[in-house]
């Protein structure tokens, strides 16, 4: 199943989980005095989330979900999918509340929600209780953390995605050197003998994380919904670089 361009990713799990061939997993769970029982992902919901509280059957529902999810042996299988789906109810509210706060984005903040979820599923204990919580509580502090850092910060257009939007119309029109390119400045100058500094790109342990959460999402057929907003860190400020049209003043 190919996701649904500008579908949030709350939509997206339950769609893309319900897509899977021949049928959604079920949940095969024991209770106490009715023997084994066998779960569809609704009602599996409905055990986690419905007005009957059993305390029991609500731990072995979490309990074979999660161990499914991380037995499973590749990332394309549906169990990790069925353990996102049956957190997702804890989360609306708080993605709702972050993003309206701090103005952030609303697919932005569910898809930090859901990656905050898959890192604590592969690490969680299947036989602790509360499985519930500790995933529900990794997603929302990611969701917190992503929607903090939004505010105050500005959005500016994607020049690249633009210029090939253009250009797609009519791509004959294209000269061989574009009478509008771009410069790259730097500040302060090169000296004679080079640059004042070398310049160095680098990747730091949560961006690593990062690629690790998003080829996981890629895996689960999300990577076009849950995406990251990548914020620079802080640092000594010792030059700017800045980019213009080519030829422009300075």
């Amino acid at each position: 199943m190919t996701p649904i361009p500008g579908t949030r990713v709350f939509d997206a799990i339950g769609r893309r989980l319900a897509a899977f061939p021949p049928e959604p997993p079920a949940l095969a769970v024991t209770q106490s005095g009715h023997g084994a029982l066998r779960l569809t992902p609704p009602e599996a919901r409905e055990v986690l989330y419905g007005p009957e509280a059993d305390e029991r059957l609500r731990g072995a529902v979490w309990r074979q979900a999660v161990s499914a999810a991380q037995r499973e042996a590749s990332d394309t299988g549906p169990w990790q999918l069925l353990a996102i789906w049956l957190t997702l109810p804890r989360l609306y509210r708080t993605v709702h509340r972050a993003a309206a706060r701090f103005g952030a984005d609303l697919a932005d903040v569910q898809a930090e929600a859901v990656l905050g979820l898959l890192e604590r599923l592969a690490t969680v204990d299947p036989e602790q209780r509360g499985l519930g919580d500790a995933l529900a509580g990794a997603a929302r502090k990611r969701a917190w953390a992503l929607a903090a850092q939004s505010a105050g910060q500005t959005c500016v257009a994607d020049i690249a995605a633009i210029a090939a939007a253009r250009l797609a119309h009519d791509p004959s029109a294209v000269p061989a050197e574009p009478e509008h390119g771009w410069e790259l400045g730097i500040e302060p100058p090169a000296r004679a003998d080079g640059l004042s500094a070398s310049i160095r790109f680098t990747a730091s342990p949560s961006q690593i994380e990062g690629e690790r959460l998003g080829a996981l999402a890629q895996g689960l057929g999300l990577r076009e919904i849950v995406h990251r907003a990548r914020r620079p860190g802080e640092g000594t400020l010792i030059g700017t670089l800045s980019l213009r049209p080519a030829g422009a003043r300075r």
